[in-house]
């Protein structure tokens, strides 16, 4: 067995502290007055937070969260409040969604292997499409997507996963944004071997953290995230788990790695990260002073949050956001209405309610922005947006409503 990060955990002398975020909590999903009972009843207030502190390899360039996890809480939290957008009613695939499925099927375009099994596919979008092009789909999920997926008529497990569940071998396995949330990715990867059949293929999607630090970005830092890859911490994932690494893409905010196994030795794929925490810190301070200098124009104005997911929640802990700047939070997921974000007060009200409110400056905090540009535009809202995922910019925004 090779040692690395992987195998062997961060080696201190070869780490070296990237950044203590401090504080940080562990639930960042809106929740209702009932949940927030059911939370306090099973973990004491103190427990919810933990220290965000990041370590970085040298050797396998490779960042992974240092505190002490609560996994306990962390399990409950997926299992019971889990809460992502779901699209899988939507007529257009979300940006991220497509572009792996372009991957997907251009990879396996002349390649005969029909049987997937999805890791952590929430509501089963991607594997609605893939019966499109005659897959037989199953999927594997613990949180309530299962129940969505279910109702549109995907086989899912509801459950986290585990080998022993399934009695048949995939001809393809995969899992998209799932190993970051894994205190031991290689132990998961070494479980998904174990279904998969002979000749048959595993597809990870995780961050790219490269992309992350080079624009001096910290939306993808969080305790949910316990391990941030680079393309060549990826390699060495897969080089220790003996899989031939068969194609991979940057995209570029994150990395989609196609591998499969391999009985003889591999040859070692060679990549170099541009991995440089210096200048990483400097970008983060300087991301920050555009930000503030950029809200601190609208003093005294009307300010309204767009994003009520995990990306809000980084923006206030990490970019220093005030959430007091405002009284509401935009979302179009309508189950999240009337929710908010333990330790706040902010309203969650849907894009409808949205135009009865006079704004003067809209913070898109999500990841999906360009989708949510297109409905301001739509829905002609004049006023300023500041965004800040994939860049920092403040946009005036001015529609003829007549």
């Amino acid at each position: 067995m090779k040692n690395n990060c992987f195998t062997n955990g961060i080696n201190n002398s070869k780490s070296t502290d990237v950044i203590n975020f401090g504080n940080f909590p562990y639930i960042n999903s809106p929740i209702s007055t009932s949940q927030k009972k059911k939370i306090i009843s099973k973990f004491k207030p103190n427990k919810l937070f933990g220290i965000l502190k990041i370590k970085y390899c040298n050797k396998c360039h490779h960042l992974k969260v240092n505190s002490q996890i609560n996994q306990k809480l962390l399990n409950f939290f997926y299992s019971e409040f889990y809460n992502y957008p779901s699209f899988i009613k939507k007529k257009d695939l979300p940006k991220r969604e497509k572009i792996f499925l372009k991957n997907f099927l251009s990879f396996f375009k002349k390649k005969k292997s029909k049987n997937v099994l999805e890791i952590g596919c929430f509501d089963g979008i991607l594997l609605k499409e893939l019966k499109k092009f005659n897959f037989e789909v199953e999927g594997c999920e613990p949180s309530e997507g299962a129940n969505i997926a279910k109702k549109n008529g995907i086989k899912v497990i509801k459950d986290f996963f585990k080998p022993q569940i399934y009695k048949k071998k995939f001809e393809i396995v995969f899992a998209r944004h799932v190993l970051e949330h894994l205190e031991k990715p290689y132990l998961f990867m070494k479980n998904i071997i174990k279904v998969l059949s002979k000749d048959g293929y595993i597809i990870i999607e995780v961050p790219n953290i490269s992309f992350y630090i080079k624009n001096g970005l910290l939306e993808v830092f969080s305790l949910q995230h316990l391990h941030y890859f680079t393309p060549e911490s990826m390699i060495k994932l897969f080089e220790s788990l003996n899989l031939e690494i068969c194609k991979y893409y940057e995209t570029p905010e994150n990395l989609i790695f196609f591998g499969k196994k391999k009985e003889s030795r591999i040859i070692k794929k060679k990549i170099k990260s541009n991995i440089n925490i210096k200048k990483f810190l400097n970008k983060i301070e300087n991301n920050k002073d555009k930000i503030t200098n950029a809200i601190d124009k609208f003093k005294n104005k009307n300010i309204i949050f767009w994003g009520a997911g995990g990306f809000f929640v980084a923006a206030t802990n990490l970019y220093n956001i005030k959430p007091e700047i405002s009284n509401y939070i935009v979302d179009s997921d309508i189950k999240k209405k009337n929710k908010f974000f333990l330790g706040t007060n902010l309203k969650i009200i849907t894009p409808k309610q949205l135009k009865k409110l006079k704004i003067d400056l809209i913070i898109i905090t999500s990841y999906y922005s360009s989708e949510i540009m297109k409905t301001i535009y739509k829905d002609k809202i004049n006023c300023k947006v500041l965004k800040i995922f994939p860049y920092i910019s403040l946009t005036k925004i001015k529609n003829d409503k007549n």
